[in-house]
């Protein structure tokens, strides 16, 4: 039985899956607990071993399966295996691959995160050209890091821009699909920059990039001139890091979260000063508790207090009102506020929504699909983009597919005014923008009267167009060139046209 090809395929694979460091330690622990009992009865011998040797023929494997076959000479304890003998019921092997497979691992994780084999890795997967996005120099938006003309014109970066604005980027692009395209951005120093996009926009890539976890295919981008390609250690000296998903230990407390953390960057802060962190975010009184037992929110909270340890020069905050309540959230506002003032850290933050960093941004910045879709300050993405007026119809449920009688309404809007434009379509709500009309809200206001009582519509609003619908528009404009991309239409000049397109 023991010669069968049975038991020689298990040896085979014992020895293939002691190269798995898991295996070899577990394996190691159980042979030398196996080997430290099996042991104690051979050195008692007698009838203690005559009593194992019969009751265990069939499974002793080590010290027992030696003991047994000499159990008639005077002292069968020497038969017994030490547990660091080169012998294969021993754990010799095992503690030997182990003290290999340390050093030898060590070496190759340093490699791994070194500069030139992150690069070779990423020579080695050459991105398509198709894959390789511009993004365009957005009118009137100021302090952009470098001027994108190609790839090269990214490459040649100002030294003044790198030694007064804290973050630079400059045509980053992932090798992996989908691309960044091209993004160029500058943070000025006590600034907020807001990304804005929808899930999947590229805004968790981007920071991937930024924090280094993976490397752009071109471009670079610099906090107080160091270089997160070249000089990544010195990089991250300057910067502090929330994820979209906390990394997080379960069981440890939140102080003590906030102490490993002090010591994996080599800050030497006092518990005093981490209470104090806390406390801001209300969590002092669940400092001793384990992470484990934190709600959504506070594990939110506690993810923002570990990227402010040693209060870095650029924030890097992933969706940081994710969970969090509106009273969180409005010291979370002020607090950042008061490190911009005091301070002078530059805060970079994500969001799904306007509403997040309107409060607290200077500029925003609108992603979608990995490129910048336009860029600015409040007031100059509300000149551009926030001039005119938005009409919303509202259809009776029971005409809210009939897709016929929408086309109807909307080529009366369209006619009536005559620079109405529908944006969306949606359930039986028709949006539409006029932009450059001419008119007062009275005329406004009686012509849809008119279209109201002949298409008899449940209701209509006029208001001056929003932020909100300045975001809703640029999003819904990036996912319709996207689809119209994919399925290739006619392009027709005739406003009529596109607006039944989009119905």
């Amino acid at each position: 039985m023991e010669s069968s090809p049975l038991i020689a395929l298990v040896e085979i694979a014992l020895q293939v899956l002691r190269l798995l460091p898991s295996f070899s330690y577990s394996r190691g622990q159980t042979k030398l607990l196996q080997l430290a009992n099996e042991n104690f009865i051979c050195r008692i011998g007698g009838q203690v071993l005559e009593a194992a040797c019969f009751a265990k023929t069939g499974e002793a494997k080590l010290s027992l399966k030696q003991c047994c076959a000499h159990i008639n000479d005077p002292d069968p304890a020497k038969y017994a295996i030490n547990p660091v003998d080169p012998h294969n019921y021993s754990a010799c092997y095992e503690m030997l691959t182990l003290a290999i497979e340390g050093p030898v691992l060590f070496v190759l994780l340093i490699c791994l995160d070194r500069f030139w084999l992150r690069r070779l890795d990423q020579r080695l997967s050459e991105p398509d050209s198709e894959q390789q996005l511009m993004m365009k120099d957005q009118p009137g938006a100021q302090g952009l890091g470098a001027n994108v003309g190609g790839t090269k014109a990214a490459k040649r970066y100002d030294t003044d821009v790198l030694q007064e604005d804290k973050l630079v980027t400059g045509l980053l692009y992932e090798r992996m699909p989908p691309p960044q395209g091209g993004l160029s951005f500058t943070v000025r120093p006590a600034e907020c920059f807001g990304l804005l996009g929808v899930n999947g926009a590229g805004k968790t890539t981007t920071f991937r990039i930024l924090t280094g976890e993976i490397l752009p295919h071109d471009g670079d981008a610099f906090v107080n001139g160091f270089s997160v390609v070249r000089e990544r250690s010195q990089f991250h000296r300057y910067l502090g890091y929330c994820p979209q998903r906390e990394g997080l230990l379960d069981m440890l407390t939140g102080l003590e979260t906030l102490l490993l953390y002090t010591r994996l960057r080599g800050i030497q802060l006092t518990e005093q000063y981490l209470h104090t962190l806390l406390s801001i975010f209300n969590l002092e009184d669940i400092a001793d508790q384990l992470v484990a037992q934190y709600s959504a929110g506070n594990r939110r909270k506690l993810s923002m207090c570990v990227s402010m340890i040693g209060m870095p020069n650029v924030l890097l905050l992933d969706e940081p009102y994710a969970g969090v309540g509106t009273t969180s959230r409005k010291r979370i506002v002020h607090y950042l506020s008061a490190l911009q003032r005091v301070a002078k850290i530059s805060v970079v933050l994500t969001s799904h929504s306007l509403s997040d960093v309107e409060f607290l941004c200077n500029r925003i910045a609108i992603l979608g699909d990995g490129r910048l879709q336009c860029l600015g300050s409040f007031s100059h993405l509300k000149d551009k983009f926030g001039k005119g007026y938005t009409i919303t119809v509202k259809t009776y449920p029971d005409r809210k597919q009939d897709i016929v009688y929408h086309q109807e309404v909307a080529r009366e809007v369209v006619k009536i005014f005559d620079e109405a434009e529908l944006v969306h379509s949606f359930e039986g709500l028709l949006e539409f923008r006029m932009s450059r009309i001419q008119m007062q809200w009275s005329q406004m206001f009686a012509r849809m009267a008119r279209i109201k009582k002949k298409f008899k519509l449940q209701d209509f609003f006029i208001t001056d167009t929003s932020l909100e619908q300045i975001f809703l528009s640029v999003v819904r404009k990036e996912a319709s060139e996207a689809a119209a991309k994919a399925a290739a239409p006619p392009v027709s000049s005739n406003p009529l046209a596109t607006t039944l397109g989009i119905l």
